[in-house]
């Protein structure tokens, strides 16, 4: 019976409602045009009594505005427009000692924070092998005054949250938190950085606590090896700057080699600190705070390091050119590289231009707009060649050197006519250069720019690593100027730089029957490939 009266209600309350649109558009219809007032009066919903029973009525007020949303809601508060908060400039200080620190208020309640090393992968003798990526992992865990436990529990109660990130010339320890307990999350990162404990193992007890820990953490790095190497593209990219610097400097591992562990030890991880860890060689950049109150802080906690007695020199990376051939399974990957510019070059804006320009992207894109549609590699590639899995461009920049290039992968048996094609398209660069191509990578290189400078932690990073990579910062407008005035030419100019450079070809898969280094290195001058 409940059932069935429910039932009831309802039919009626939806036929109710139907009769009401119905008589509504047949009333917009049959109105003049000539009279917007009576198309708008035929829209308004009408008197609910005249359309259905008395259910209806008494639930109108539930589905209906009874306010327009262009009239404000009565007892509710009227907003308050407020300014959005003013961007602060960037404000560099050197300590006594050599440390430099930059910071830049942007008025937001939540701090960023970063201490950057200048001291990478590059850096790494046969003995100190992997260091960087083993305190990578060794980072924000026990020092001489806190345990592990009891750094973490403290952060936590901070709010703050922390991270570490080694790469081939630098090391960083950053940190978010709210700006109030700044103080306390620039101690944490002082500790982690100046008082670990495997640096002091003096006594029997310290040094089992350390062997245990580092054995904790060989585990992790283990892991975290096999599962790079199960990643067919970061395989495919380490061999690529091997052989572009024939295994040294830049051409070291990024990561640790799995049968290298068992070299790392607490005296490895120490020599390698004591070595690159100076005060010359550390900037430390924040971002909402106030840079009295940062360099003060920074002074009470890193003001102890003395500065080194000798300047470390940093080898300088020799570009080679070379080969790498990988062997696996699933789809193969093929990878052209040339000599690219490094961070000071006066061709470092018009090459991240044309990397923007080649662009590319993965056969099984979604697309829109923003999205790489019509960079010159998925227009060329993607669109022309349906068995192409996927087409980008690369640009790694670093402070003496580069690599620029572009990285392929397709299904195996089109091995050989994938790397043709790729050699083709290197060749033809300067096709894609047409005024609306460059005039649409410049916009597009813009706007990525100032949109990632729309987070805190990205503003920090940048003032750290500009700071570190050339001595300088260029405010976002200075860079958004030097991109407006590229030109066609230096485009050309900079193909023409790098094309004259030896290729560095990198191959995963089944590579049989591919034309040798030489004979791709004579496709490149010939204008043909070798078969």
């Amino acid at each position: 019976m409940d059932k069935s009266l429910s039932r009831a209600l309802g039919g009626s309350l939806q036929r109710s409602l139907l009769r009401h649109k119905v008589d509504s558009i047949c009333n917009f219809c049959t109105t003049s045009t000539d009279s917007p007032s009576a198309r708008v009066q035929a829209l308004a919903p009408r008197d609910p009594s005249h359309d259905g029973p008395k259910l209806w009525k008494r639930l109108h007020g539930l589905f209906d505005h009874e306010v327009p949303l262009t009239d404000p809601f009565p007892g509710v508060p009227e907003p308050e427009l407020i300014s959005a908060p003013q961007r602060g400039p960037h404000l560099i200080t050197t300590l006594s000692n050599g440390i430099r620190v930059i910071s830049q208020d942007l008025g937001g309640q939540v701090s960023s924070l970063g201490l950057y090393v200048d001291a990478g992968s590059r850096d790494e003798i046969p003995q100190l092998a992997g260091a960087t990526h083993f305190l990578e992992h060794m980072a924000f865990k026990s020092t001489t005054k806190r345990s592990h436990f009891m750094l973490s529990r403290d952060l936590e109660k901070l709010g703050a949250t922390v991270g570490a990130a080694a790469s081939r010339e630098s090391l960083s320890y950053t940190a978010e938190c709210l700006r109030k307990v700044v103080p306390g999350v620039v101690e944490a990162i002082a500790e982690t950085v100046l008082y670990p404990r495997f640096r002091f193992a003096d006594s029997e007890p310290m040094r089992d606590l350390i062997e245990a820990e580092i054995q904790e953490q060989k585990k992790v790095v283990e892991k975290e090896v096999k599962d790079l190497s199960a990643d067919s593209q970061t395989k495919l990219m380490e061999s690529l700057h091997a052989a572009a610097y024939d295994y040294r400097t830049l051409g070291l591992p990024l990561v640790a080699e799995e049968r290298k562990l068992e070299m790392i030890r607490s005296d490895v991880l120490t020599a390698f600190m004591q070595l690159h860890f100076t005060p010359d060689r550390m900037i430390f950049s924040a971002t909402n705070v106030e840079h009295q109150e940062i360099v003060q802080l920074v002074d009470k906690f890193f003001g102890s390091m003395e500065a080194s007695p000798r300047q470390y020199v940093r080898p300088k990376a020799v570009y080679t050119g070379g080969e790498a051939r990988l062997a696996g399974d699933g789809p193969v990957q093929v990878a052209i590289a040339f000599q690219g510019v490094p961070w000071k070059d006066k061709d470092l804006i018009p090459a991240c231009i044309l990397h923007t320009l080649l662009g590319g992207g993965g056969s099984f894109s979604a697309g829109g707009p923003g999205k790489g549609m019509y960079s010159r590699l998925y227009t060329s590639l993607l669109v022309g060649y349906p068995w192409i899995i996927s087409a980008t461009a690369f640009n790694h920049c670093y402070t003496d050197s580069g690599l620029f290039g572009i990285h392929c992968s397709a299904d195996p048996e089109r091995t050989e006519e994938l790397l043709e094609i790729l050699m083709k398209e290197t060749k033809s660069m300067k096709q894609a250069l047409n005024e609306r191509a460059v005039r649409r990578a410049k916009k597009m290189t813009k706007s990525s720019l100032l949109m990632n400078l729309e987070s805190r932690a990205v503003v920090c990073e940048d003032l750290g690593r500009q700071i570190l990579t050339s001595g300088q910062y260029l405010e976002p407008d200075k860079l958004a100027s030097m991109v407006d005035k590229v030109k066609t030419e230096d485009l050309e100019r900079v193909i023409d730089r790098m094309l004259s450079s030896k290729p560095t070809l990198a191959i995963y898969g089944d590579h049989h029957g591919l034309p040798s280094y030489t004979e791709v290195t004579a496709g490149f001058k010939q204008g043909a490939v070798a078969a």
